[in-house]
């Protein structure tokens, strides 16, 4: 052992004296719709959090002139090479990197919605003006064309429980048919 591995040893099946069914279950959480792109502007980079917080903002009063409340749909932008897996909890603050990856994801009430919102952001993303910015084409390379990808649904878990029937079987009825 060290300490990176863990032995685990000795455990035994006990049956539980009552017999339990889990159940899960679904429920429709909204439509996605992602874009993903990538800068090496190292001015964009050294302010990068600005620049994202002004991209929201921008999306957000753009959204709301198409007559998209801010509370039907949800934008996240991942930040590759920086925060995108461990986000608030992310230890290392300072980012050291030449170049930065972005994941955008949108999540509204319908794909129509979910893709016109990322179609603002990817805009505003590519055009965004910032502090010492000398490229006025566009801040971004999109590594695929179309460069928005409709996900479709996306489903949440919303039941996690456990009944335990009188009879194992009764939550399960089997009926047989004879076939020809």
């Amino acid at each position: 052992m060290t300490d990176r591995v863990v032995k685990v040893a000795g455990m035994r099946w006990t049956p539980a004296a009552t017999y339990t069914v889990k159940l899960e279950g679904v429920e429709l959480a909204g439509y996605r719709a992602i874009t993903i792109c990538a800068t090496r502007d190292p001015v964009l980079i050294s302010q990068i959090d600005d620049y994202l917080a002004t991209h929201r903002a921008k999306v957000a009063a753009k959204a709301a002139d198409f007559g998209v409340p801010a509370e039907s749909y949800r934008m996240s932008v991942r930040t590759i090479g920086r925060d995108a897996v461990m986000a608030g909890w992310e230890p290392v603050k300072t980012v050291t990197s030449h170049e930065l990856g972005f994941i955008v994801e949108v999540l509204a009430e319908t794909q129509d919605v979910a893709n016109a919102v990322l179609a603002m952001a990817r805009t505003s993303l590519l055009h965004a003006d910032f502090a010492g910015r000398l490229c006025k084409e566009g801040n971004m390379a999109f590594p695929f064309s179309p460069s928005d990808i409709p996900l479709g649904a996306l489903y949440r878990f919303s039941i996690f429980h456990v009944v335990a029937p009188d009879d194992p079987y009764e939550m399960f009825p089997i009926e047989y048919e004879k076939v020809g």
